[in-house]
């Protein structure tokens, strides 16, 4: 090969050393390489048949269609009757029929494969075709014999092997099923993809020992590499929970005594232990691991770990100096650059962030944690296009899996993007059957309204076999008749699954009467109501948060004063509960009993004075009574601990903005509100578009604030951050248009922001 690349050297158009030198690549296992170089040849030489063939059946390999029918189709161009290329057609047609669900076509060009193996029975791509035709139809056993031509003429193929194994599951051939992944084991020792799958075989079939005595093989002795035997270690802590992985740390940490390899498992123990609660031996024994490390690796490893305790402690300052340690001597850690950039996105320090996780994607350019990340930082900055490709690129490098999909899935649900949220949902769902992606997506179908869609999930996971999903396919069954005021059908359903719940489910029983009673309150039938929640009461007597509902039920019928007196109720026997006090201020708020609702809120704020979800509230009355200053100071505090908390990014950005002529007020509040861009949330899109008005950026305040006023059309304060933004743009009717619209939603209330603003501007405009 050396020889070869001196050929080319001389003569980069030398076409028989180019194809000896791609067969090579190609017998050496390097196929994308060879790929290349047979396409080099293409480009310098287009008529040769061989090499177009080559190129085809490359891109079969790789899944690349539209590759594999390019050259494909030159191919047969160059020699229709090729017994290869007649395969290639077969294959190529068979392709486009099964993607556009014609299995007449599809059913006819495997004939034609079938025809040409009866002369060429090693004709590769006609076994393929018939291996896919079988495989996925009535008999799925009649693709194995051509799926086994195939391994014999391709005996290295990890793809093929692959494929045998989903056949043998498919067709619930256990034991041959084992056998075919040990033997795969031996041929592909280092796939990991390959050593999950024995495991999971044994797993499935509860053989708990057989994976462990897999794993303990692939180990080796005592003192071999450590990497293995944490496998064996990750093993044991699932079957048997963290004292059997802590006993073989131990036990391997004194076999390796005053080694690396013993201080490698003395780190892990000790980050068991500080999980399980034991938090200063277990940061003692990882600071003893960074103070005897012989190897600087270690020693990083050990002050990141350290520094994630320190962490969890709250010493984050410790943390930031044990992390600056580590960056010192290793400027490109992996896992120092994510803990570094995790605090500078936290204090709004985002360009220094993306730098940090760029260069950690460097290193380590498959870690979708990395991208997350990365694109929080630039969701932050307001990059939401950049954001949105970091986080389809983790969904792409995981296969969809569930944390990826979700992350992805949630980013276009806070932007209003629900369609985008389905399609990967949809996807990762397939692949990994996940319930919280069943979850994500049944909700999302059912805001959207999308009852076609939804009924095919429900009967995906009414299907499925999993308690759970089919539990979740029950509740979203009955919304869907709920939603379409089949109420006594969704009651029906509800009460048959109640029936059947079994004797000591009490758990499930109350869950499923639950159900019940909100569907009666969803319709409106509020005595049904009524006397299903006293025969709760009466059956579930210690089940406390139906006196909640029952509170709930009073105020939706209209008998405040009764909800009032049972939130009050609930509160005089658990003070520290923080629902009744939420539901309580907010009935009395309504009932415009502001003085009240704010003394009950000041009395539990008094006794948890960091209940996130009561600060928020305690700044909402405060920024309705006017105290602007004393609101922004709870928001900043809010948003420092939470910087990815959307809502209160938005109140902050809106309430600077707003109230503040201070140059660096102003940049913050355009700083926060860039997350905002490409939201399709009214209100969202109401702050984003007057903080762009305060900064001078009047077109963008414009069509921002015009989608908010579409969106929401009844809010005044709307109506008059558009007047003003009309005002700026020159575009004076307008202005006064939006004006009058927004005195007349108003009326006399000066409270509603922006409300002295729009005078001004009324008697400036002369309307």
């Amino acid at each position: 090969m050396l020889e070869l690349r001196n050929v080319f050297d001389n003569d980069g158009m030398h076409l028989e050393a180019r194809r000896l030198y791609a067969r090579l690549l190609l017998e050496h296992g390097r196929a994308q390489e060879a790929y290349g170089q047979y396409l080099r040849l293409v480009e310098q030489y287009p008529d040769l048949v061989d090499v177009r063939r080559q190129l085809a059946e490359l891109a079969v390999d790789a899944g690349n269609w539209e590759e594999a029918r390019r050259h494909g189709e030159a191919a047969i161009a160059l020699d229709p009757e090729h017994p290869a290329h007649r395969a290639l057609k077969a294959l190529l047609d068979y392709q486009a029929a099964r993607q556009a669900g014609d299995d007449v076509t599809a059913g006819e060009a495997a004939e034609r494969a079938r025809a040409l193996l009866d002369d060429h029975p090693d004709l590769d791509v006609a076994l393929r075709v018939l291996v896919d035709w079988h495989g996925s139809g009535p008999e799925p056993a009649r693709a194995l014999p051509h799926l086994e031509r195939l391994l014999a003429l391709h005996p290295d193929s990890l793809g093929l092997q692959m494929a045998r194994v989903q056949m043998l599951f498919t067709l619930d051939r256990q034991d041959e099923l084992g056998q075919q992944l040990h033997a795969m084991h031996a041929q592909f020792p280092e796939n990991p993809e390959v050593v999950a799958m024995v495991i999971r075989w044994h797993l499935l079939r509860d053989d708990m020992a057989g994976a462990e005595a897999f794993l303990r093989m692939r180990a080796g002795a005592d003192d071999a590499d450590p990497e293995r035997h944490l496998e064996v270690v990750e093993l044991l802590r699932r079957s048997g929970g963290p004292a059997a992985a802590q006993a073989e740390l131990e036990r391997l940490a004194a076999a390796n005594e005053a080694t690396d390899r013993a201080r490698i498992y003395a780190l892990r123990a000790a980050q068991l232990r500080f999980d399980a609660g034991q938090r200063h031996p277990a940061m003692e024994a990882v600071a003893d691991v960074v103070a005897h490390a012989q190897e600087d690796d270690l020693a990083n490893e050990a002050r990141i770990s350290l520094a994630r305790m320190y962490s969890a402690e709250g010493d984050v300052p410790a943390a930031q100096a044990l992390v600056d340690d580590v960056l010192a001597s290793d400027e490109t850690n992996v896992e120092g650059l994510i803990l570094r950039a995790a605090w500078q996105i936290r204090a709004d320090a985002f360009g220094p962030a993306i730098t940090d996780l760029r260069l950690a994607l460097d290193q380590a350019p498959r870690r979708t944690d990395i991208l997350r990340l990365l694109a929080e930082a630039q969701k932050m900055l307001g990059n939401i296009e950049l954001a949105e490709q970091r986080l389809a690129q983790a969904v792409e490098i995981s296969n969809s899996a569930p944390r990826e999909a979700l992350a992805y899935a949630r980013f276009q649900i806070e932007r209003g993007a629900h369609e985008a949220a389905m399609r990967v949902l949809t996807e990762a769902l397939r692949t990994s059957g996940d319930l919280q992606v069943a979850t994500l997506l049944a909700q999302t179908l059912l805001v959207t309204g999308d009852t076609v869609a939804a009924g095919d999930l429900l009967e995906r996971l009414a299907q499925s076999g999993q308690p759970e999903a089919e539990k979740l396919a029950r509740a979203m069954q009955a919304e869907l008749l709920l939603r379409e005021n089949r109420v006594d059908e969704s009651l029906a359903l509800v009460a048959a699954e109640a029936a059947q719940a079994e004797d000591g489910q009490g758990a499930a029983e109350l869950s499923t009467e639950v159900q019940l009673l909100r569907i009666l309150m969803s319709a409106g039938r509020f005595e049904q109501a009524s006397d299903k929640l006293a025969q709760m009461r009466e059956a579930f007597p210690e089940a406390t948060f139906l006196r909640l509902l029952e509170a709930n039920l009073k105020a939706i019928e209209g008998k405040n004063e009764e909800a009032v007196t049972i939130y009050r109720a609930l509160l005089e026997d658990a003070p520290d509960e923080v629902i009744p006090v939420q539901r309580l201020h907010a009935l009395l708020t309504e009932l415009g009993r502001r003085d009240e609702a704010a003394e009950t809120l000041a009395a539990t704020l008094e006794r948890h004075p960091e209940a996130r979800s009561l600060r928020v509230l305690h700044a909402l009355d405060l920024e309705h009574d006017g105290q602007a200053e004393a609101a922004i100071e709870i928001y900043q505090a809010l948003y420092a601990e939470e910087p990815g908390d959307i809502v209160i990014a938005n109140n902050l950005a809106s309430m600077l903005s707003t109230h503040s002529d201070e140059a660096a007020d102003l940049e913050r509040a355009y700083m926060i509100a860039q997350r905002l861009n490409g939201s399709q949330v009214p209100a969202y899109l109401d702050t984003l578009g007057w903080v762009q008005l305060r900064k001078g950026e009047v077109d963008s305040a414009v069509l921002n604030l015009q989608a908010a006023a579409r969106g929401l059309p009844r809010v005044a304060s709307i109506a008059f951050n558009l007047a003003l933004a009309y005002a700026e743009a020159g575009r004076t009717a307008e202005a006064r248009a939006e004006l009058a619209r927004g005195f007349e939603l108003a009326g006399d209330d000066q409270a509603v922001p922006q409300f002295a603003r729009a005078q001004a501007l009324r008697d400036e405009l002369g309307g």
